[in-house]
C-alpha cells in the first residue's frame, strides 16, 4: 500500500525537534559517502504572457539510512512581478482549484515500492528549516541570541522555529515590507516559541546589532547591501539573489546545502530568463563548504567569534536527501495515527520493466 498525504497531515505529524536530528543525520550520510543526490534539474519554458514562465522542478535522492529513494516534482506557473529591489518571482495557482501542484514520491529501496505520495509545501518548509537550524548550531557563535528576520513568510516560520532549537535566543527582529505581515508574525511566533519578537519598520535595524540574519524573501535583487553586515554575524539567504558580492566576499567562507549548482534549461534562444540573470559569480571553490562536511566533522565550522560566515548565497539546493529523511518519518507517525489515505500497491506497478 502507498499513502497518500496531504500538507494539512504533514504539519499534524511532522514536528521540528525530530527534523532537527533526522536532517542532521542524512547530510552525514551525504558527508560520508553513503547517500547520493541529483543535482536539481529547472526546465524553464517561457509563456505568451510578458513574464511568465512554465517552470518543472525535480530533484532526487537515495537515503540508505531510511531505505528510501525519493523524487520532489512541482509543476509551477512562475510571474515575475515588481521592479527594482521589489522585483521577485511568484508562483501562480493555476492549478484545478484555483491551486499548486507539488508531489514528493517516496520508494523502498529493497522491495521497490511506492511507499508515499506526499504533497511537497509543508514537507519542504519543514526541511529547508530544519537545515537552517542544522547550520546555525554550527556556524552561529554559541553565545547568539539575537535574531535578524527578513521576511515573514513560511520558511521564515520554521526557520526561526529550528534555530531557537540550537540557539538560547532572547530576541528575535523582524521586517516584511507589508507591515500588517510583520506585526502578526511577531505576534503569532512570540506565543508559539516564548520568545520575544518585535517587527521593525526598517530593514537596517533589524541587520545592525543581530548574531543571526536570516533572508527569507523571493527576490530577484539583493535585499541589503554586504557592507551591513557585522564581524561575527551568521547570515543565512533562500535564494543566492539575496545576497550582494560585497556579502559574499566578506564572508569567512560560504555554506552551501549542496556542492552541484542547479541546472537551468530552457528552450534553444531563450536563455535570458529571470534564472538565467541572475546567475552570480562562481565563488573560489576553496571558500566552499558543504553541510555535510560540518556534520562528518571535515570542517570546524566557525572558528573566531569575528567571522562572518555565509549559508546559502549561491544557486544549489537542498539535497533530496531530506525528502527521504522527513519522508520516513512522516509516514511512520501518519500510520501509527491512522492519518492518511492508502493507495493500493497494485496501481503503481507493472509485469514489464521498462
Amino acid at each position: 500500500m502507498a499513502l497518500l498525504l496531504t500538507n494539512e497531515d504533514v504539519t499534524a505529524v511532522l514536528t521540528m525537534d525530530e527534523c532537527l536530528p533526522a536532517m542532521e543525520e542524512a547530510f552525514a550520510e551525504l558527508g560520508r559517502g553513503e547517500a547520493v543526490t541529483r543535482s536539481r534539474s529547472d526546465l524553464i519554458v517561457p509563456q505568451p504572457e510578458p513574464g511568465r514562465y512554465f517552470l518543472l522542478k525535480t530533484c532526487d535522492a537515495a537515503l540508505p539510512g531510511a531505505g528510501l529513494a525519493a523524487v520532489r516534482v512541482t509543476s509551477n506557473m512562475m510571474q515575475e512581478v515588481g521592479s527594482g529591489k521589489a522585483r521577485r518571482l511568484d508562483p501562480l495557482p493555476l492549478a484545478t482549484g484555483n491551486s499548486f501542484v507539488g508531489l514528493v514520491l517516496l520508494f523502498d529501496m529493497k522491495t521497490l515500492d511506492l511507499v508515499a505520495i506526499i504533497q511537497d509545501a509543508r514537507i519542504q518548509v519543514m526541511r529547508a528549516g530544519a537545515a537552517y537550524g542544522m547550520a546555525a548550531k554550527y556556524l552561529a557563535r554559541s553565545n547568539a541570541e539575537v535574531m535578524g528576520l527578513l521576511g515573514a513568510g513560511q520558511q521564515a516560520r520554521e526557520q526561526l522555529t529550528a534555530i531557537s532549537m540550537v540557539r538560547r535566543l532572547s530576541l528575535v527582529k523582524v521586517f516584511s515590507p507589508t507591515k500588517a505581515n510583520r506585526e502578526r508574525f511577531a505576534g503569532e511566533m512570540s506565543e508559539r516559541l516564548g520568545i520575544k519578537v518585535v517587527a521593525y519598520d526598517d530593514m537596517h535595524s533589524v541587520v545592525a546589532g543581530s548574531d543571526i540574519v536570516a533572508s527569507t524573501t523571493t527576490s530577484l535583487e539583493p535585499v541589503f547591501p554586504g557592507s551591513w553586515l557585522e564581524p561575527g554575524q551568521h547570515v543565512t539567504s533562500v535564494r543566492a539573489t539575496e545576497m550582494d558580492d560585497v556579502a559574499r566576499e566578506r564572508a569567512s567562507f560560504i555554506v552551501l546545502q549542496s556542492a552541484e549548482r542547479t541546472q537551468l534549461l530552457s528552450p534553444p534562444g531563450n536563455n535570458d530568463s529571470p534564472w538565467a540573470k541572475a546567475r552570480v559569480r562562481e565563488p573560489d571553490p576553496k571558500r566552499l563548504v558543504v553541510l555535510g562536511d560540518l556534520a562528518v566533522g571535515r570542517h570546524p565550522g566557525r572558528t573566531s567569534p569575528t567571522e562572518i560566515t555565509l549559508l546559502g548565497g549561491y544557486e544549489t539546493f537542498g539535497p533530496g536527501t531530506g525528502y527521504s529523511a522527513l519522508g520516513a518519518i512522516a509516514v511512520e507517525r501518519a500510520r501509527q495515527r491512522g492519518i492518511g489515505r492508502e493507495l493500493p500497491g497494485e496501481w503503481f506497478v507493472q509485469k514489464e520493466s521498462s
